[in-house]
């Protein structure tokens, strides 16, 4: 009895601070950058957004200071409360650290970000740019009737503008409001598709710029109809190569689409050098074939990958290998070579 007091009486303190902790205000910090650099004359936007939750934030308190200074709105600063604090024309003596705090009856959170004000004149006060997800150009699928989102969200120190095309067609706000079904958010830096069609497949490419650089990636949609179809393969992509290190561990992920539960297979040609002989092919049937293992995983929703891990690959494991993904529609695959590093 006293050890079962004892655990109802730990997980009643767990589940008590538990919920403190989520009491707390928590400062959203995505895309954050702890250094802005500006210009003078520049307008410099900090954000500080506290996510909604009801009307409870109006239970908190939203304060920006300047090198422990608080700041208050007016003609140079505007606030507005739990999203962000923007500097007007600023000077060379707005620089400093500018820090943003959230209170409530449970406690407090804070963000801070130091601004860099340079003259005119300044030579060297070039902004770095870069994509906060570093995968580049991809291929997303995904079933008609859902939501998608691509994402653009860059790091920089300066504010960026966006600007997005579908098929080479630029995306303007008008077109953006008169489709209803996409909507882009954070500044510009995410498209959102709702709803997916068929009539929503083709390339989106977003162009994102700070003044000192401009970036680009391209995004391929493709919103299939599979209540009725086969599984649809989007990695590894058709024929491609795959370089490796004798010796090495390598994993292949081999991704299908599907509503129906499918069945993956890996497939291996044996290439004959004999002048009469013919090319052999290979099923894997246990994970100790070769030096791979074989692995099947189903995720959230229709995707499904089959994991193909390499270890201490030896030139006997070299060559081509197809993957397969079927279902009781049909079926399609994909080949990729395993090669050796030339270098």
């Amino acid at each position: 009895m006293i050890l079962k007091g004892l655990i109802v009486s730990s997980l009643f303190i767990l589940f008590a601070n538990a919920e403190e902790s989520s009491k707390l205000p928590k400062i959203r910090r995505l895309n954050h950058i702890p250094v802005k650099k500006a210009l003078v004359g520049d307008n410099v936007k900090l954000s500080c957004v506290l996510p909604k939750s009801g009307d409870k934030r109006r239970l908190h308190e939203y304060t920006w200071s300047k090198d422990g200074r608080v700041l208050t709105k007016g003609a140079h600063y505007k606030i507005r409360r739990f999203t962000f604090l923007k500097i007007r024309s600023v000077k060379l003596s707005d620089s400093g650290k500018y820090k943003c705090v959230i209170k409530n009856s449970h406690g407090s959170d804070s963000l801070t970000t130091e601004v860099r004000v340079y003259s005119r004149s300044s030579q060297n006060v070039k902004c770095d740019l870069r994509f906060v997800d570093q995968r580049g150009s991809q291929v997303r699928v995904d079933i008609v009737g859902n939501y998608m989102d691509l994402d653009c969200a860059v790091h920089s120190c300066k504010d960026v503008s966006v600007t997005w095309f579908f098929n080479g067609k630029m995306l303007t706000s008008a077109k953006i409001s008169k489709a209803r079904r996409k909507k882009l958010s954070r500044n510009g830096q995410f498209l959102e598709l709702w709803n997916l069609l068929p009539r929503d497949n083709g390339k989106y490419t977003c162009y994102v710029s700070n003044g000192d650089a401009t970036i680009s990636r391209t995004y391929s949609v493709k919103a299939i109809q599979v209540l009725r179809a086969s599984p649809f393969l989007v990695s590894p992509k058709g024929n491609s190569t795959i370089y490796v290190k004798l010796g090495q561990n390598k994993t292949v992920e081999c991704v299908a689409y599907a509503q129906r539960n499918m069945h993956f297979q890996l497939l291996r040609i044996i290439k004959n050098d004999s002048a009469n002989g013919t090319d052999r092919l290979e099923v894997f049937q246990k994970p100790t074939q070769f030096s791979a293992d074989f692995a099947f995983h189903a995720d959230k929703g229709r995707r499904n990958r089959a994991v193909v891990q390499f270890n201490n690959i030896t030139k006997k494991d070299l060559g081509l290998y197809t993957c397969m993904a079927g279902n009781s529609f049909g079926f399609s695959s994909v080949s990729f070579y395993l090669r050796q590093d030339p270098s």
